[in-house]
């Protein structure tokens, strides 16, 4: 969760964009697991993006770690137009 606010000031839509995933996919991971633990990743179809979310974050934030140790990385808006290095 730390890491995603960490993420989050630099990649603001990616971090909550997944982290909703995150959320929606551990909710269908406990509906699964309150039925039979073998069935904890057969909740749903978002159950996936539990470790997909945690990568993404845990990648954010090292990502904004690099940053403030003073490397430029570039950052690129939604649609991919505008570059800008911090």
């Amino acid at each position: 969760m730390v890491m995603g606010l960490l993420g989050g000031t630099v990649y603001p839509v990616s971090c909550g964009v997944i982290g909703l995933l995150w959320n929606f996919g551990r909710l269908q991971w406990a509906e699964g697991y309150a039925r039979s633990a073998d069935e904890r990743y057969k909740g749903g179809p978002l159950t996936f993006f539990i470790w997909i979310g945690l990568a993404v974050n845990h990648v954010a934030c090292f990502l904004v770690a690099l940053h403030i140790m003073g490397f430029a990385l570039p950052v690129y808006d939604v649609a991919g137009l505008i570059k800008s290095y911090f």
